[in-house]
């Protein structure tokens, strides 16, 4: 798998991750499970980098700035496949070559995520997530009321 960028915003956060499961008891990067690629980092102006993975690997790569224009992009590894990315707020975008990208879905598409608190149900990682290995499913929020943090109850 190949990513070109020509330019990149100033993200505070820029990471790639190989995804091999999921832990809906936490949201962002914390719920992909799996372990970081370093060629992909916060301090990047531009992309240039092949990334070796066999073909059906998922990884996400994710940017984050301010939520409307945050990076979500999950990706299954096909070879001959290439998928375009517009990169939220800018013209420019993210050429991959050698991986399909992988729909990221709104709250209303997965169920039960109304019940848990405003910090997983806004998070499209955490979205992904549930969608990917829960078949659009969310657990039971182990906490009492969606306001409140369901790992320190």
């Amino acid at each position: 798998m190949r990513l070109t960028a020509a330019s990149l915003p100033a993200y505070h956060y820029l990471w790639l991750k190989d995804v091999i499961g999921f832990d809906p008891r936490r949201h962002c990067a914390a719920g992909l499970l799996g372990g970081y690629r370093r060629e992909v980092r916060a301090g990047l102006t531009a992309l240039a980098v092949a990334i070796p993975a066999p073909p059906g690997s998922v990884l996400y790569l994710c940017g984050v700035s301010r939520y409307a224009l945050n990076l979500h992009a999950p990706l299954r590894v096909r070879d001959g496949a290439t998928a375009h990315i517009q990169i939220p707020g800018t013209a420019a975008e993210i050429e991959i070559l050698g991986a399909e990208l992988l729909r990221v879905p709104g709250i209303g598409d997965v169920q039960g995520a109304e019940l848990w608190p405003k910090a997983w149900r806004t998070c499209r990682n955490w979205l992904w997530g549930v969608q990917h290995f829960r078949n659009g499913r969310a657990p039971a929020c182990p906490g009492p009321a969606p306001d409140r943090h369901p790992l320190s109850i």
